[in-house]
């Protein structure tokens, strides 16, 4: 009896150990293959929502999407969450019209999931940022876009999460 009641008590404390294991993202992020994501319900220009990823964390960066997991846990994320229709993404052409690269590093971005019709690469149509709706589809639009609906696309940011063996 006693020993039944040992494995019990392991299993268990195994079991709330795993519970609050140290989070690897900060508070109210949202963990995701190594990058916490931070989803704002707020409508801005691309402009002020890179400024934002700054000041909620100085090492964060607008969303960059990578890989087609990632860019389907982006839409998933859109759908779970009032407030949010549409999130920009840190990708841009502004240096070269149909060039897009990530804001980070300057490095070419993978063409994950272009809306269709999309991008507008006409030489001067001032549409050089992303943007991604809640299908994971990529519009490009006006870095400074205002919208005659009232609402712009929400901040996303993304962080490094810390390696696992540097937790605990």
């Amino acid at each position: 009896m006693a020993s039944a009641r040992l494995v019990v008590f392991i299993v268990s404390a195994t079991a709330a150990l795993a519970a609050e294991a140290p989070q690897r993202c900060p508070n109210e992020w949202v963990y995701f293959q190594n990058s916490c994501y931070a989803f704002m319900d707020v409508g801005v220009s691309w402009g002020t929502a890179e400024t934002y990823c700054h000041i909620l964390n100085p090492e964060s960066k607008m969303l960059e999407v990578e890989t087609k997991a990632e860019n389907d846990f982006i839409a998933a994320q859109i759908n779970a969450r009032d407030g949010i229709r549409e999130v920009w993404q840190g990708v841009n052409d502004l240096l070269r019209e149909g060039h897009w690269v990530f804001n980070s590093n300057g490095q070419e971005a993978a063409s994950i999931n272009w809306h269709a019709g999309h991008p507008k690469t006409h030489i001067g149509n001032g549409e050089d940022c992303v943007m991604i709706d809640a299908s994971g589809s990529w519009n490009d639009m006006l870095c400074e876009y205002q919208s005659v609906y009232a609402f712009l696309p929400s901040p996303v940011c993304e962080l490094d999460a810390p390696d696992d063996s540097l937790i605990g």
